[in-house]
C-alpha cells in the first residue's frame, strides 16, 4: 500500500495497483536494451515549431525519441521549419535518437548519439497528403556510437516528397548490431513524388557482418541524384563471425544521375564483392574508389567479380 494526502491534510491508505498494459502499438520493451519503446514519449517534441535552436542538451534512456520533429499534430496547419539541433547528446532511446516526420530547413550538427533502439536519425515523412514534406536537411559533424538498426534513415515513410538531403563529415565510432545497412533511403512502391537529390560525403562509416548480414554501408531505393563520395568505410566481423561477404558496399535501386566516387573501403582482411550494385538505375560515373586489405582471395575460377 501507499499513503496519499487528502484535501484536509490527513492521510488515507490506498492500495497499490498494477499499471494497465499500454494500448497495442504504443509501447513495448526492447529486449536487447530493456527500455520501453513508446511512441510520442520524446524528450523534446517540436510540433509545428519554427526558428528553434536546441543546443547543449542531453537525454538518457528516453522511452521514445530524444527529439521528435513534426507538423502541429494533431492539427494540420503549421509545419516545422528552421530548426537547428547542435551539440546534443543522446545516451539511450526507446525509439529513434532524432526523428523528423516532416520539416523544412533542418540542421543536426556536432552531436553524439548512441543506444537508439531503432535508428540514430530517422527522416520518415508521415503526412498522407504531401502537405508536410521533408526538405533541405543537413546532418553534419556528428558522432555515432552503437545503435540497434541504422545510423540514419534518410527518407522512407509515406508517399511524400523528400528532397535536398546532405549527410556529411559524420563519424561512426562503433558499428550497429542489426546487420541492416548503415544508411538507408527508400521510396514507397508506386510513389511518384520527388525523392532526392541526396549527398553523402566525407563520412567515416563502419559496417559489421553478423553471420551473413551487415555488409552494406548504404542502400538507396528510388532516389535520383545520389552522390556518394569521399567516404571511408570500415568492415569488420561481429560475434557470430563472418561468412564470405555477399553484398556490395553501396546499393542503388532505380533512379538516375548517381555519382559514386573517391571512396575508400577497408575490408578487414577478406575479399569484398564490387563497390556498387545498381538495379534498374543509371550511374553518371563511378571512379576513383579504392579497396584496401583485400587479403589473398581472388575471383579467379569463380563468377564473382573482384573489387581489388
Amino acid at each position: 500500500t501507499s499513503t496519499a494526502a487528502t484535501a484536509n491534510g490527513s492521510s488515507a491508505a490506498s492500495s497499490t495497483q498494477e499499471r494497465e498494459p499500454p494500448p497495442s502499438g504504443w509501447c513495448r520493451v526492447r529486449d536487447h536494451e530493456g527500455l520501453p519503446s513508446c511512441e510520442w514519449q520524446a524528450g523534446w517534441g517540436l510540433l509545428g515549431s519554427q526558428h528553434i535552436l536546441l543546443e547543449d542538451n542531453e537525454t538518457k534512456n528516453t522511452s521514445g525519441d530524444s527529439v521528435a520533429i513534426s507538423w502541429d499534430y494533431p492539427n494540420q496547419t503549421v509545419d516545422a521549419r528552421y530548426i537547428t539541433i547542435n551539440n546534443h547528446r543522446i545516451y539511450g532511446a526507446g525509439r529513434q535518437g532524432i526523428s523528423a516526420m516532416s520539416g523544412q530547413d533542418l540542421t543536426i550538427s556536432n552531436s553524439y548519439i548512441e543506444g537508439a533502439a531503432h535508428h540514430a536519425i530517422d527522416l520518415e515523412p508521415e503526412s498522407e497528403t504531401n502537405l508536410f514534406p521533408i526538405g533541405r536537411v543537413t546532418i553534419t559533424n556528428n558522432v555515432f556510437g552503437q545503435s540497434h538498426m541504422t545510423i540514419a534513415v534518410l527518407g522512407t515513410g509515406t508517399c511524400t516528397a523528400v528532397t535536398d538531403i546532405t549527410f556529411t563529415y559524420n563519424r561512426q565510432i562503433e558499428p550497429n548490431i542489426s546487420g541492416l545497412p548503415g544508411l538507408y533511403a527508400g521510396r514507397p512502391k508506386g510513389c511518384s513524388r520527388p525523392r532526392g537529390p541526396i549527398t553523402v560525403s566525407n563520412n567515416d562509416l563502419w559496417v559489421e557482418e553478423w553471420g551473413n548480414e551487415g555488409d552494406v554501408a548504404a542502400h538507396f531505393v528510388g532516389y535520383s541524384g545520389v552522390t556518394f563520395s569521399s567516404n571511408s568505410i570500415k568492415r569488420s566481423c561481429g560475434p557470430p563471425g563472418c561468412y564470405e561477404p555477399n553484398e556490395a558496399a553501396v546499393h542503388l535501386d532505380g533512379g538516375v544521375g548517381h555519382v559514386v566516387s573517391n571512396n575508400n573501403l577497408a575490408v578487414g582482411g577478406y575479399q569484398p564483392w564490387p563497390w556498387v550494385y545498381a538495379y534498374d538505375g543509371w550511374i553518371h560515373h563511378s571512379l576513383g574508389n579504392r579497396v584496401s586489405s583485400c587479403g589473398n582471395a581472388t575471383a579467379q575460377g569463380t563468377d564473382r567479380p573482384t573489387a581489388c
